[in-house]
């Protein structure tokens, strides 16, 4: 199904089923993993996707430098990626050290906690052209506006984010002095079989974002976790099996 359908539907979403002992779907939603792929890392095949689905409008080339706004799970995942896919300098925006100091252990060269930096001043401080490439998956209106503005004249920006606020302002004159691409990306649909290859072949640092882990009795413990954004919480697993 397209991700522009205006019927769409989608299990938790829209539609019930996640937490059924069982659950009936139409078979070309269904991925056989390989042996070698662990329910750990299988967990995020969804998030993977649409990061793929996202890396794959990057117009990067090898050298490039890239900004990364947002170190959760897509954002560390993007990072990965672009690291894999060539580029020698990255950067990761974010507001917790926690999540930060994960993403200099997935290959950011710099990192920039907006509670105590401007991310301006320190992005165009190391590098005075701009970036290449800047991925937004913080979904922050606030947050676009300094994507636009540390982009390198004619490079791209990638959107991931689902943006939950509008930006009050916003400086429209950077598509002017920039000549920038924007890229929106909606879902992981048709990319579902290469985040599998990724974790097939082991690409991919999953199972170190597992940060905390509940069996299906304290389900509702493991939801206050995430509602509550506490502090060292990044991927939040619920065993059903013990």
């Amino acid at each position: 199904m397209s991700p522009f359908c205006k019927n769409r539907t989608s299990l938790g979403r829209n539609a019930d089923g996640c937490f059924a002992e069982f659950v009936k779907v139409d078979h070309r939603a269904v991925h056989r993993l390989p042996a070698n792929v662990s329910l750990d890392d299988a967990q995020n095949l969804l998030n993977i996707a649409c990061v793929v689905r996202g890396f794959k409008k990057v117009p990067l080339q090898l050298g490039n430098t890239v900004v990364v706004f947002g170190p959760g799970n897509m954002g560390l995942i993007m990072l990965q990626l672009l690291k894999l896919a060539g580029a020698y300098r990255a950067i990761m925006v974010g507001t917790r050290d926690f999540r930060l100091q994960m993403a200099k252990q997935f290959g950011a060269n710099h990192v920039v906690n907006v509670r105590r930096e401007d991310p301006v001043k320190a992005i165009l401080g190391w590098y005075p052209d701009g970036a290449d490439v800047v991925v937004e998956a913080t979904g922050n209106g606030s947050s676009f506006q300094t994507c636009c503005d540390v982009v390198k004249a004619k490079g791209a920006i990638v959107s991931l984010g689902i943006f939950s606020d509008r930006a009050k302002e916003f400086d429209l004159s950077f598509l002017y002095l920039k000549e920038p691409v924007i890229y929106g990306s909606k879902g992981g649909d048709g990319c579902h079989e290469e985040a599998i290859q990724l974790l097939e072949e082991g690409r991919l640092q999953i199972a170190p974002m597992i940060t905390h882990r509940f069996p299906l009795e304290r389900t509702a413990e493991a939801f206050k976790t995430f509602e509550d954004k506490v502090e060292n919480a990044m991927r939040i697993v619920i065993e059903p099996c013990p």
